[in-house]
């Protein structure tokens, strides 16, 4: 089985590695500002885990049928 090995050079190298270091870093910032948006929110309030509902507590905006 031939491997074939090509060589890159240093410039273009470090090219991908300062786009994968701003693609990182752009998630660095938007995650966290993301969380805090998240737990500001309303909807989310008194909830530890803000993406799942806590188990026992009803949801307020349930999409039950009720009948008269």
């Amino acid at each position: 089985m031939d491997v074939q090995i090509r060589k890159l050079s240093s410039r273009k190298m470090h090219n991908i590695v300062w786009i994968l270091v701003g693609v990182f870093g752009l998630f660095a910032i938007t995650f966290p500002l993301s969380m805090w948006r998240v737990s500001n929110m309303e909807k989310f309030q008194g909830s530890h885990v803000k993406s799942l509902p806590v188990e026992g507590e009803v949801n307020r905006k349930s999409s039950r049928i009720t009948t008269k």
